[in-house]
């Protein structure tokens, strides 16, 4: 499946302040191993 985009996307480990109003996020597909990370404005 991951070989046509459709990863499994799990949450890994916590946030990181990227910046004081960006809050990254990571993700790691339980499929194959790759990861990703998001970016979102933060919530005050």
């Amino acid at each position: 499946m991951c070989l046509i985009g459709l990863h499994k996307w799990k949450r890994s480990g916590g946030l990181n302040i990227y910046a004081s109003n960006v809050r990254e996020k990571y993700f790691v597909c339980t499929r194959c191993g790759k990861q990703k990370t998001t970016y979102e404005p933060k919530k005050d």
